[in-house]
Order: C-alpha cells, then sequence, then structure tokens
C-alpha cells in the first residue's frame, strides 16, 4: 500500500489482489511503502488498517484511521473548530470497500445515502479515530447490489448506502455527454474568491473553487479544482473527493 499501511486480516481472492495491484500501479506513487502481513493492528501511521473477505456472502470489512498525521488535509474541513469528516470521502471508502468484494466490476451508481451521524475527529491532532466499513454483497451475477455502512469504534452506525455495480451501464454512462450550453444561467452574486470568506466555511485543501460561471433555477456551472490539484496525497483514488465536495458547496 502507497502512503496508507494496510494489514489483511485474512486471504485476499486472486481477483481481488490483481485488482488493488492495478490500482496502485495507475496511481503512480513514488513515495515510501510498507507492506505488513499477520499480527495485531498497525498503529495509525497510516489510513487502513484490515481488510477482510468474509465467506460465502461477499462481505469486505476495512477497518480505517483517520487523523492529522493519515489525512492532514481535513483540517480544512472543519466545524467549529472541530474536524469532520466529510460525506464525499466516506463515498470514496465505500466504493473502495466495493471495489474489494467485486473487483470485477466498476460502481456505478451511490443510492439511498443516508448520513446518521456525522465523524467528528475530536482526536484530530493527538491520534486517530478508528472506523470500519462493510460492504455486504445483496445481488449476484453479471451486475450486484451492494449494502454499504460507516461504524464508529464503538459500532454506532454513522453513514449507510446501497452501491450498485453494472459493467455494461458503466460503459453507457460513459458515452453519455452532458451538454452545459443547454443551461441557461445568469452571474452568481459572488466571484469564485469571495465564496470562502462568508458563504463556506470551508479552508485550504476544501477551497476548491475556482470561478462561479454562472447559476439558474435549474442549476448552475462553476470551476472546480480536483484532488490532485488541491495537493491532496496521492494514492488509487475511485473518485475524485475533492472535485465531489465542490459539487456540494
Amino acid at each position: 500500500a502507497h502512503a496508507e499501511v494496510m494489514q489483511f486480516a485474512s486471504r485476499i481472492g486472486l481477483d481481488a489482489g490483481a485488482a488493488m495491484l492495478a490500482d496502485e500501479l495507475r496511481s503512480g506513487y513514488r513515495g515510501p511503502v510498507l507492506a505488513t502481513l499477520g499480527g495485531l493492528p498497525l498503529p495509525h501511521s497510516g489510513s487502513y488498517s484490515g481488510a477482510e473477505l468474509v465467506g460465502p456472502r461477499q462481505e469486505t470489512r476495512l477497518d480505517v484511521w483517520v487523523g492529522g498525521e493519515s489525512h492532514p488535509y481535513l483540517d480544512g474541513h472543519r466545524i467549529d473548530d472541530v474536524p469532520v469528516v466529510p460525506m464525499v470521502l466516506v463515498l470514496e471508502w465505500l466504493v473502495r470497500a466495493a471495489r474489494l468484494c467485486r473487483p470485477e466490476l466498476p460502481v456505478v451508481r451511490c443510492e439511498d445515502l443516508e448520513v446518521l451521524r456525522g465523524v467528528r475527529l475530536e482526536r484530530f491532532r493527538d491520534g486517530a479515530a478508528p472506523l470500519t466499513i462493510c460492504c455486504r454483497q445483496l445481488e449476484n451475477g453479471d451486475k450486484a447490489l451492494l449494502a454499504a455502512e460507516l461504524r464508529d469504534e464503538a459500532g454506532e452506525l454513522r453513514y449507510r448506502a446501497t452501491l450498485q455495480l453494472d459493467a455494461a451501464r458503466a460503459e453507457e454512462d460513459a458515452a453519455a455527454a452532458v451538454d452545459l450550453g443547454e443551461l441557461s444561467t445568469e452571474p452568481w452574486p459572488w466571484r469564485g474568491d469571495e465564496v470562502y470568506r462568508e458563504q463556506l466555511f470551508h479552508r485550504e485543501g476544501f477551497q476548491v473553487i475556482r470561478s462561479l460561471e454562472g447559476v439558474s433555477e435549474s442549476g448552475g456551472a462553476a470551476v472546480l479544482g480536483g484532488t490532485r490539484d488541491m495537493g491532496w496525497p496521492e494514492g488509487a483514488w475511485q473518485t475524485d473527493p475533492a472535485a465531489l465536495d465542490g459539487g456540494l458547496q
């Protein structure tokens, strides 16, 4: 694993292992590498400490440690001066778990994403908060339906969602084009560099809005920076959390 330390609690199938290796090679990461096998969970020097494939239900579990050392960019996502895990990063983790569960199928849709309770990182500077992501297969075949959830160290459910995986649908979505020219807009009431002064709480690595192009009752247009643009650690990202958060902003 790249900048993140992963310890696998049980055997990983050939398909899952091959997919993870391909993700690492595509990431282009050139930093230090540390691989561990067996033993107890590692300290929070990285993000992931465990991945487990469980039984015939094809259930995947990831144990994640989140703190200032492993996720420094979260310092820019504070509410009441406490870093909070953004929903888009939880979505990234859920998609990664789905890829482990069914590595041969791409994730095409996330539905019914529920934020039951946000994750506040009270020990952000002094330690790391352990979180658990579980992904369970509900439907099998050429396309799959997975139930995914995130729980805190006390086992309390914080997030849950349903993920659809479908190779044919992924090809159809890739071929579809969005015509922004059909969106009739008026100027935004602010410039791009003004929204982070009063309208939005985001700081540092989450100030992704480059310019505000236009807005209307049916939609809006803006230029956003992505995960790489904002200097987030390189890795095998399955989504672009920074750009997705910009869309929510």
